[in-house]
């Protein structure tokens, strides 16, 4: 939450932990002199990365727990939606793992994960297209052959 900086809060007997974001960066171009505690401030991060990878921690084992749950039920039904939720919820655990190691590093290695994010999303794609385009033609051709069964069925009864 960024508020503003007034006089009384602007360097005066407030810890740089519990001053206002605006005020831990200057209060802008031309309003804030060397004397000003707030301009020679600096932000400890390390609070922030440790509950940041808590988090991350928390919601890569739920996701995890999530994917081996719900490919199990998708291999149980031979479910194509349930397989592509499951490797949904990979995709989103290796994310967090992934996110958990560059928390705190630098933009070039952010970079590197996020064009790893996106090549799991368009792996899962292609898995779950593959899926389907295996499927697909079975279900066609058995119920090409039900209803040939159904007609020759009629025909040798003298139904039809």
């Amino acid at each position: 939450m960024s508020r503003r900086v007034t006089g009384a809060m602007h360097g005066k007997g407030v810890s740089a932990a519990r001053r206002p974001l605006r005020a831990r960066r200057g209060p802008g171009p031309g309003l804030c002199t060397r004397r000003d505690p707030c301009c020679e401030a600096t932000i400890d991060t390390t609070g922030l990365k440790v509950r940041q990878r808590r988090i991350l921690a928390v919601v890569f084992a739920i996701n995890t727990v999530t994917f081996l749950l719900v490919t199990a039920s998708a291999f149980l039904s031979g479910s194509s939606s349930l397989l592509s939720g499951a490797l949904d919820n990979l995709g989103d655990a290796l994310t967090y793992a992934l996110s958990f190691a560059v928390v705190g590093g630098s933009a070039s290695a952010k970079a590197r994960v996020a064009l790893v994010k996106g090549s799991l999303i368009l792996l899962a794609t292609v898995a779950v297209a593959g899926q389907i385009a295996f499927t697909l033609p079975w279900l066609f051709l058995r119920s090409t052959i039900r209803v040939l069964g159904s007609a020759l069925r009629q025909i040798r009864e003298g139904t039809a």
